[in-house]
């Protein structure tokens, strides 16, 4: 059966939401719809595209958005609010406790603000095959099990590289991320953009992939980049800075594709 609003304003329970064939739902504007789920919302409820704006109530909740511009109001509990494949624009607070935003394959949520007032908001990207996504929401990335490429839709500064995310793909901006030592961090892969992408490196032996690199920043200790792209010369002549008593291992194609090398201190370059 369908529903109609008659207001702008109306309360149901999730059941009643889910047997519903169509929520019919006109408002837009100042007569725009704003639905109050009164029981808890399980299973990635899927939300009507038609309604503007969804209440939910105070129980642990599980929604997928039904319309890019869908604003979501959580409540005390945690709550799960999945994207779907949308390019999502609207602004939502998710309200107190641990609440997750699910991203999924296709999605786009750099557009999109998700708050949590009196809790947090975390982005699950284990269905992200591929996704668009801040910054700042790429720095509170809570899950990433699977594989995904994750592209930065904003400059990203001093931006740690969550080591789970097997590629991500930096904006057309001057970006400095920072590529950890844990065994992800180290395969991990990174495409870069039009602007000065500088990459700062612990000390390990990195594997992954790298293109349209512009610098290379090492601290001290011991790394290697010979397994680089397996050992080719990097797209362009990326800049290279040794700080603090670093040693540096790279192949001899890798070396001659380098551009200005600054070693600010007692430090290496060990050709393989």
């Amino acid at each position: 059966a369908s529903i109609t609003l008659q207001g702008t304003t109306a309360s149901m329970t999730a059941a009643d939401h889910a047997l519903a064939a169509d929520i019919i739902a006109t408002g837009t504007g100042g007569t725009a719809e704003n639905l109050t789920l009164t029981t808890q919302a399980t299973s990635a409820l899927a939300l009507d595209a038609d309604v503007e704006t969804y209440t939910l109530g105070n129980f642990v909740n599980s929604v997928t958005l039904g319309a890019a511009g869908q604003i979501v109001v959580g409540n005390a509990a945690a709550d799960t609010v999945a994207t779907g494949a949308l390019t999502v624009t609207s602004s939502s607070d998710l309200g107190a406790g641990t609440n997750i935003v699910a991203v999924g394959a296709g999605s786009n949520i750099s557009g999109a603000t998700f708050t949590a007032t009196g809790g947090t908001v975390g982005y699950n990207v284990d269905a992200a095959t591929t996704g668009t996504l801040t910054a700042a929401q790429a720095a509170a990335i809570s899950s990433a099990t699977g594989t995904q490429n994750i592209t930065l839709s904003n400059q990203a500064t001093g931006l740690t590289l969550n080591a789970a995310v097997e590629t991500f793909t930096l904006g057309n901006f001057a970006n400095t991320v920072t590529l950890g030592t844990a065994a992800g961090s180290l395969a991990q892969h990174v495409a870069g953009g039009t602007g000065t992408d500088v990459l700062t490196l612990g000390a390990g032996a990195y594997t992954g992939n790298w293109s349209s690199i512009s610098g290379l920043s090492l601290v001290a200790g011991s790394t290697s980049i010979a397994g680089v792209n397996s050992g080719a010369a990097f797209t362009g002549t990326p800049a290279l800075l040794i700080t603090g008593g670093g040693t540096v291992t790279m192949t001899a194609a890798q070396y001659a594709g380098l551009g200005a090398i600054t070693a600010a201190g007692t430090d290496a370059i060990t050709l393989t």
